[in-house]
């Protein structure tokens, strides 16, 4: 007994208390259960939840995204933004959550559409690659911006080269205010449903007619140099934004030790240019810590080569990369790092560096974000038109009795037996 007694008190001290349900319910109440369930931290796989259900379907979900892993050993699948991009196209309206997928998405809808969206994902990582909006998928700052992405690739015929140059200026303004105003960062089902839509139309060249739309993408986060110092953080999406803008204003960052370009199969991390160690170390008095890990002291650079710069002052292994490279200068101005750090003569002056180097980003955010907003909405806006003519039926209840009538939109009047309420009878 006081064996027993002793290794139960020892079970319930342990990290993990593991609970066991025999489910015997409708797929409704099972959802209900599993989002429960997984609010309180139970660890539930989703996915594996679907592909169990699409398994009796003759679709193993499973199979397919080994398939895919091992084909593109480069990219990084997530697998639930195919099964939302699914879903966005067979929902009506617009539904793309957990409960709509379990209840409603089956293996033939799968077997309709995996593949050709498993392609449509690879040509949009690749896309954004490419065109140096991220250095490397972990780089990415949102991952579910990638569906709107798909369907807009769907709608253009599924080659990124058929879109227009006013649609690919578009693109380009709504990637980087979404990052930077962080709209992903919260109700992202509701923000995948809205952008899907914008980039719908945006790919059909029709006009979009919402204001407040574009309104939201106008709070982005940086909007003076000293808004840089805010972020420290690399799993900040403003964060990773401002380093990926960096990149990708340069056409690609150079490497530091040659002048080819860092690519998604470099090992990079994001590096202090004034090294931790030497700023509270050598010129602690100077320095506000809360500015050491600042985004503006920070810049990407492969991971060897920031292990060897160990704790030095900036000039002095900058000198050192620069025996490797004579081009060190102009690949330093790329990551808008000023040349003359290799002088020597800002070792002691981090402030004047930061304060630099935050001016030099928030100009880059003017240049892409703030600077093309007016002519980004003046090609892509238009406001909704109200037909005067056009009524909406509408009706109410009176003692009982349902009565009918009509709304004219454009005047706001209600309108009873051919009279609007307000004349008189």
């Amino acid at each position: 007994y006081k064996l027993l007694r002793k290794r139960i008190t020892e079970f319930l001290k342990g990290d993990k208390l593991l609970s066991f349900y025999l489910l015997d319910m409708s797929l409704e109440k099972f959802v209900t259960f599993f989002e429960r369930s997984n609010t309180r931290g139970v660890q539930l796989n989703f996915i594996d939840i679907l592909a169990a259900k699409l398994y009796t379907g003759d679709f193993n979900l499973k199979q397919k995204i080994k398939v895919f892993e091992e084909q593109n050993p480069n990219l990084i699948l997530v697998p639930e933004l195919i099964v939302r991009t699914i879903a966005f196209y067979k929902s009506s309206p617009k539904a793309i959550h957990r409960r709509y997928i379990l209840e409603r998405l089956d293996a033939q809808d799968f077997k309709n559409s995996w593949d050709r969206l498993c392609l449509y994902y690879k040509k949009s990582v690749d896309y954004l690659i490419e065109n140096h909006f991220v250095i490397h998928q972990g780089w990415m700052p949102y991952e579910n911006m990638l569906v709107p992405l798909m369907v807009f690739l769907h709608e253009i015929g599924g080659d990124f080269h058929q879109m227009s140059q006013p649609q690919k200026d578009f693109l380009n303004f709504w990637y980087w205010n979404s990052v930077f105003s962080l709209r992903y960062s919260g109700s992202s089902n509701e923000r995948i449903i809205e952008d899907a839509g914008i980039l719908t139309l945006i790919a059909k060249n029709k006009k979009i007619t919402s204001a407040t739309w574009f309104n939201k993408l106008t709070k982005i986060q940086v909007t003076s140099a000293e808004d840089v110092f805010s972020f420290d953080r690399k799993t900040n999406a403003v964060y990773q934004g401002i380093l990926n803008l960096i990149h990708f204003d340069a056409k690609g960052l150079p490497d530091w030790q040659n002048d080819s370009r860092l690519s998604r199969n470099s090992e990079l991390e994001d590096h202090h240019i004034f090294p931790k160690n030497y700023l509270v170390s050598v010129i602690k008095a100077d320095v506000d810590s809360d500015n050491i890990d600042c985004v503006a002291n920070r810049t990407l650079m492969p991971k060897k080569l920031n292990i060897k710069i160990s704790d030095d002052a900036p000039s002095k292994y900058l000198s050192k990369v620069q025996e490797l490279n004579p081009n060190l200068k102009q690949n330093l101005q790329a990551h808008l790092i000023p040349a003359d750090l290799l002088s020597g003569d800002y070792d002691k002056d981090y402030d004047f560096f930061l304060k630099y180097r935050a001016e030099q980003i928030h100009e880059l955010v003017k240049k892409h974000l703030v600077l093309p907003f007016e002519s980004i909405r003046s090609s892509f806006y238009e406001e909704l038109k109200l037909d005067e003519q056009a009524n909406l039926p509408i009706f109410g209840t009176y003692k009982g009795q349902k009565v009918e009538a009509s709304l004219n939109p454009f005047s706001q009047k209600v309108f009873y037996k051919g009279k609007s309420i307000r004349d008189k009878t």
